[in-house]
């Protein structure tokens, strides 16, 4: 492989989870640190301790001068180090001669949802090279009520599949399919009011969705022609209905074909607002109990490591 040449740019900082892709990201960051021996360039690698740890490290790496600052985990890991670098954003652009810091994202997770959403390779050394290139483009994130995120939500019977995964020792890709499948026999349904663009609807409904990307759990396909840069919200509804019909979304989601249901509802929106009686809302994977969910694309986004 042919690496970039060293450009003179400032620090690159890799934030790294532990406990990602099922303990085997220290593995492979091990790997990553080996290659970056040899290339004559500034970096450091610290290391989350605990849950929002990584948001903590990357505000701080940000305010002390990395240009770079690289999500070494799954989406909740990267959504954590983006609203790091949210929060450090401001005091970066008050700051006389302050640059925005580049988000930069290698896949050491189980799903890597994001990286799929916007088409990037999943290669763990082409994330590498591209993170040395450092090129970048400016995409979307979503602002829910103050908190920053930029590959899905969801409230409904998702947030039940979430916390029957975070009970596994050890999740794999298989694992969200799987406890979905337990859910769909099991699940209540929810009463939602979801206001579109200023346009309410009322239901009784299994899951409302607002996604950045087209992809959720580990590679399912569930909103396809959602982009990550088009400065639109996607939202996806799934009505309440009999379980055998639920059986049969269930199947066509796997396929990648439930916009074809006439049971799921797709729209583009500029906000959102949805209230519920589910009382925890699943951002990026990562739980939100009681969030007032009132959402919109944030002006600014962010600049994302890109090839």
């Amino acid at each position: 492989m042919v690496w970039p040449e060293k450009d003179g740019r400032r620090m690159i900082t890799f934030i790294v989870n532990p406990k990602a892709g099922g303990g085997t990201c220290l593995d492979k960051m091990t790997k990553v640190e080996k290659l970056l021996r040899t290339q004559g360039v500034e970096y450091e690698f610290v290391y989350t301790e605990y849950p929002k740890h990584a948001c903590e490290l990357a505000a701080k790496a940000a305010l002390s001068g990395s240009e770079t600052v690289v999500a070494c985990g799954g989406d909740g890991t990267l959504n954590e180090t983006l609203n790091g670098l949210v929060a450090a954003k401001k005091a970066l652009a008050d700051k006389e001669g302050g640059s925005e810091v580049k988000l930069g994202v290698m896949p050491c997770g189980t799903g890597n949802d994001f990286m799929r959403s916007a088409a990037m390779d999943t290669d763990l050394f082409v994330s590498l090279k591209r993170v040395l290139q450092g090129n970048s483009k400016r995409v979307d994130y979503i602002d829910i009520s103050g908190i920053a995120m930029i590959c899905f939500s969801n409230a409904g019977i998702d947030c039940e599949v979430v916390e029957l995964c975070n009970k596994e020792k050890r999740k794999t890709k298989l694992s969200y399919v799987k406890n979905l499948i337990k859910c769909v026999f099991s699940t209540k349904y929810y009463d939602y009011t979801v206001e579109i663009n200023g346009e309410k609807k009322q239901f009784c409904g299994v899951i409302v969705s607002v996604l950045n990307g087209s992809s959720i759990a580990s590679g399912l396909n569930y909103c396809p022609g959602a982009e990550v840069d088009d400065k639109l919200l996607d939202v996806v509804i799934v009505k309440k209905k009999n379980r055998l019909v639920m059986a049969c979304d269930l199947i066509a989601l796997a396929a990648g074909r439930l916009q074809k249901r006439a049971t799921a509802e797709y729209l583009k929106a500029s906000s959102v607002k949805i209230t519920s009686d589910c009382p925890v809302v699943d951002v990026d994977g990562e739980l939100y109990y009681g969030l007032d969910y009132d959402a919109r694309i944030a002006d600014e986004g962010i600049r994302l490591v890109c090839d």
